[in-house]
Parts: C-alpha cells; structure tokens; sequence
C-alpha cells in the first residue's frame, strides 16, 4: 500500500506534504560578495607587488650592469694612457714652435750670448717633431726618473764647461740623451706633478680592475657581502674614482699653464704650452670624471640599504 501511495503520488503532492519536515537550519544560505571574499587572499596586492619585485630586479641588474661597463672602460683607457708614450702631450706643430733655449747665460761671471756660441734650438730640434709625454713615460720609453745621458745637464755643465757641453748638443740629441726632459733638465716641481699624475692613473686601474670584480660578482648573486656593507664599499670606491679623475683634469690644466723651474743654465725655464699641444688622454680624463659621477650616482640611488635577494 505504501509502494503504491509512493508511486501514484505527484511530486507536486508530495513536496506539499513533507515541506513542514525541513528544517530552516538545514538551508545554506548563499554568502554575499563580501562575504564570499573575506579571509581570501588580496589578489590585486599580490600582483602589484610582484610587478613592483620586477621592477626593482630590472634597476637593480640595469645599475650593475651600467657599472661593470664603465669599470671596463675605465680599466682599458687607464691602461691604454699609461702605455702611449704620447698620450698626455705632445710637440706643437714645428711652425708654431719658439725657440726654448735660453739666449743667455753666465760663464765666469760675465753674461753671454748662447746664441752666438752655437746654442738655439726648438723643441722639436732637440727631442724630435714627434716627440711626446705620456703618463708612465715619453715616447722613448724613458720613465720620469730616467734620462738617455747618464747624468742631468747641469751635471755635465758642472763637470765639462758651459762651452764643452754646447759643442756636444748635437751628439747627445743624435743619441736620445736629452730625453726624458723633466729628468736631464731638473725640473724637480714639474716631475713630482708628473709622478703625481701618473700615481693617480694607477690607482684608477687598480679600482676599476676591483669593481670589475665586485659588480661582475653582484650580477650574478654571488656578493659575499651584506647590504650595508656592499653599499658602502661601492659607493667609497666610485668617490674614489670621480675625485681622482677631477684631480687629474685639474692637475693636467695647471701642469699645462705653469712655468716651471729647472736647475740648467740652457732651459732655466718651461711653459709647455708654449710647445705642446694636449694629447687623447686629457679628453679620457673628463669622460672618466663624468662616468664615474654618474655610476656613483646610480649606487647610491638605486641600490638599498636592507637586505633582499636582488638588492645590496
């Protein structure tokens, strides 16, 4: 009886019959939106912060990578300079040279004429039309401590005679002796500047084969460094770097426009000026100053104090 109450009864019956049976705690009730939403993640700040993780890996590789290139370039033209025997100066064209010996000097107490004696020469005619001065030495290979003749010229003053040592200029120019001139000549204050110049271009090599080092290591996360200190040490070295470049420039104008002393009674005095002309590596020394500054400038802007998986 009951199969058949079953089967015979319309759906339409039987939910009118057995509706009083359900319980309203038995319902689930649909959650609003923003329900449906709390205690689920912030989809929109994940990914807002995963672009911004981007973006900063991008600055972080970009400034590494801008300077590893200049350390490079820093390093080959550092090189390069003290390499070229004429990288710094070099002879003026032979019309536009003076005459740079001296038109007189003093022997046994009375003036002469060293023109009359034999003595007027260019530049060019004592050291050669393609002579030069680079950083570590001139272009015949002699060293700012170094001279062709075995003693300075007023040694050979000294020991020979005034009018002896005219009558040799000709054999001692035939033999490379005058040269290098800041050494044969003594002059002691324009050599130190040239030593001083060229310590400082050492020093560029050193730190810029270092950083190298240091941001080829950075590139690719293997920094041995926290940081703070990896921070720090970049930014030292480029300091570094920018300051010397600055003090080769400026020290290249005043070595340039000074006159200076030398202890000779034939070239008592020297404007290089008035003989040399600036040779590629015073324009190098700006071009490193202004590269430097800028990589210093990008270490200490786009690099970070705290601690990251991409960042120092």
């Amino acid at each position: 009886a009951f199969s058949f109450d079953l089967f015979s009864m319309s759906q339409a019956d039987w939910l009118e019959q057995n509706v009083e049976r359900i319980s309203k705690d038995d319902l689930t009730e649909t959650p609003t939106t923003a329900e449906a939403l709390e205690g689920q993640p912030n989809t929109k700040a994940v990914t807002i912060g995963a672009a911004k993780a981007t973006g900063s890996d991008i600055a972080y590789k970009l400034s590494h990578l801008l300077a590893l290139v200049v350390a490079g370039v820093i390093a080959l033209l550092a090189s390069a300079a003290l390499a070229d025997g004429r990288s710094v100066i070099k002879l003026k064209d032979t019309s536009n040279l003076p005459r740079l010996t001296a038109l007189t000097a003093t022997l046994d107490g009375e003036t002469i004429n060293l023109k009359d004696h034999g003595l007027d020469y260019r530049a060019d005619e004592l050291l050669g039309p393609q002579y030069g001065v680079g950083l570590h030495h001139d272009s015949s290979g002699y060293g700012w401590g170094k001279a062709g003749a075995r003693e300075t010229l007023q040694e050979y003053i000294d020991e020979l005679g005034l009018l002896q040592v005219i009558a040799a200029v000709p054999s001692v120019i035939a033999t490379d002796g005058l040269k290098h001139p800041a050494h044969f000549l003594e002059c002691t204050e324009l050599k130190k500047a040239g030593l001083s110049a060229m310590s400082l271009a050492i020093i560029a090599e050193v730190a810029s084969a270092v950083m190298i080092i240091f941001h080829g290591l950075a590139l690719v996360g293997l920094l041995p460094l926290s940081a703070k200190l990896a921070k720090g040490f970049a930014g030292l070295v480029w300091f570094t770097l920018t300051a010397g470049f600055l003090i080769v420039v400026c020290l290249a104008i005043g070595v340039y426009e000074t006159e200076w002393t030398c202890n000779n009674d034939f070239v008592p005095a020297i404007r290089l000026s008035d003989h040399f002309v600036y040779n590629w590596a015073f324009p190098v020394g700006y071009l490193g100053y202004a590269c430097s500054l800028l990589v210093f400038s990008v270490v200490l802007c786009f690099t970070s104090l705290e601690e990251g998986a991409q960042e120092f």
